[in-house]
């Protein structure tokens, strides 16, 4: 977890995750360890917290 961002007006908590750079990237195909070329921002939706919406958001390594 690197940052939590609370938005009352939104009536959302979001928490903020990062890959930690020391873990290699593993293909889920071959088992190789690969270098992550890019990644794309996701949001998914957790459980809520308070009764506030909790998103959980992250970059996620392809």
């Amino acid at each position: 977890m690197t940052d939590v961002d609370l938005a009352r007006s939104e009536g959302e908590v979001r928490v903020h995750v990062a890959h930690d750079e020391a873990v290699r990237l593993v293909c889920p195909e071959c088992g190789q360890a690969v270098p992550g070329y890019d990644t794309r921002r996701r949001q998914w939706r957790h459980l809520d917290t308070c009764q506030l919406r909790t998103r959980l958001v992250a970059d996620v390594p392809r």
